[in-house]
């Protein structure tokens, strides 16, 4: 039987991770190729290649600068590896790359789309509500440009024979489940430690809660469970982290995604995170080893003044199993 190309185009570790876990699982009918399209951010790349180091060595990697001065050169190149393809990977269908990329790719090849975080429950609401593809943080309208590249990439994407490689709890057709199983195969048990650890968030940074109610929050919570150590959300600010160490707690940076981190590193008995997808990928990832994730709810005076109820309750289904 001939093996199959797959493509897989990332701009995430989180995306990366979970294209290598749809590649472990299909490894036997087809190559990956992993893309990665350079973010800007440099906690985002400095995180992306970690995990490069972390991959399978049947895995082939290209780092493309597609925001960098040589777009012009870069995004051509990207595109011969895409139509050389059977098979799609990609993990955020809001990013206008990834958008200008689908709406490129054949039609009758198969397009897989896997776990982004918070991303990936708001597309599987823009499918089933025929809406357009707008992040569910986002405030200010797209510009021509972007409403042109989202409604050519989503009507591929409905064209398209799509799976969904996820962690999440949801039923129908096209949905395969991501158990983890590089990640459990690849790393042992982890070594639990005493005491109670947090698991950051990005929510102020996407303006959705004020970062000083938050932070008030915090110190009850940091005093009440005696959290020992804090693991920021790549995406948080080093000015709001310098506050959190402020509170008495080890701030952690993680070279790789929660999902590796805790199973490579010690971690503690205890796991506490607000509403986020880790609730869902987590349990798979610690099956068996007794730590324990709790939940902690973002009450309602948390919110930025004028957040719109379909924000929050997005917060809260976010971390609901089933949910979406």
């Amino acid at each position: 039987m001939t093996r199959g190309q797959a493509l897989a185009l990332t701009e995430s570790p989180t995306q990366l991770l979970n294209a290598t876990e749809w590649w472990w699982r299909h490894q036997d009918e087809a190559d990956l190729h992993a893309v990665i399209l350079a973010p800007r951010a440099e906690r985002t790349r400095l995180q992306l290649r970690s995990v490069i180091e972390e991959l399978p060595d049947q895995i082939r990697v290209t780092w493309a600068e597609v925001r960098g001065p040589n777009r012009a050169i870069i995004l051509p190149r990207v595109l011969r590896h895409l139509r050389r393809s059977d098979t799609l990977v990609i993990g955020d269908p809001f990013s206008g790359i990834i958008q200008f990329l689908v709406g490129q790719f054949p039609v009758h090849h198969d397009l897989v789309v896997v776990d982004d975080g918070t991303a990936t429950l708001r597309y599987m609401e823009v499918v089933a509500s025929g809406g357009e593809l707008v992040r569910w943080h986002q405030r200010n309208k797209p510009g021509a440009v972007r409403r042109t590249l989202a409604a050519r990439a989503l009507s591929r994407l409905r064209e398209a024979d799509v799976t969904l490689f996820t962690a999440l709890q949801l039923d129908g057709s096209g949905i395969e489940p991501n158990d983890y199983a590089w990640v459990r195969e690849t790393y042992p048990e982890p070594t639990i430690l005493p005491g109670v650890d947090l698991l950051g968030t990005s929510l102020v940074e996407t303006g959705v809660i004020d970062e000083d109610k938050f932070l008030i929050g915090l110190a009850k919570l940091v005093r009440e469970r005696d959290v020992r150590r804090y693991f920021p959300h790549r995406k948080e600010s080093t000015a709001k982290l310098a506050r959190i160490a402020r509170l008495g707690v080890e701030v952690v940076h993680k070279a790789l995604p929660i999902e590796i981190w805790a199973r490579r590193d010690p971690v503690a008995g205890t796991l506490l995170t607000f509403p986020s997808t880790v609730v869902h990928t987590l349990p798979l990832v610690l099956t068996g080893s007794g730590v324990d994730i709790e939940i902690q709810q973002v009450p309602d005076a948390w919110y930025v003044a004028g957040t719109d109820e379909s924000a929050k309750d997005f917060v809260r289904r976010s971390a609901e199993p089933g949910s979406a």
